[in-house]
């Protein structure tokens, strides 16, 4: 519900859970290859976040509003390559 939530606001697309958690491994996983400060910067955040509030929705919401703020930033052509093929993914799932 949280990533979902900080997709809307920050990026203003409409994703589904699956796709909104996708969208979070995606970006997760190219910080962690090819962006080693921000990942560590993201971590940092995770960890000093959770230290002080259980993971929940709000939490959740937190977490990948920063890290799209970041990939906005930083790598928004990556950003916007990742969002448009999870909505081809999506449509491609809802055409008969």
């Amino acid at each position: 519900m949280g990533k979902k939530r900080a997709i809307a606001e920050v990026l203003n697309a409409d994703l589904d859970e699956a796709l909104s958690d996708k969208l979070y491994q995606l970006v997760y996983n190219f910080l962690k290859v090819n962006d080693y400060n921000i990942y560590f910067n993201i971590m940092q955040f995770k960890f000093n976040t959770v230290l002080d509030y259980p993971i929940d929705a709000d939490m959740e919401y937190k977490i990948m509003h920063y890290m799209i703020e970041k990939m906005q930033e930083h790598h928004p052509g990556v950003l916007g390559q990742f969002l448009v093929q999870l909505q081809n993914d999506a449509a491609s799932l809802t055409t008969p």
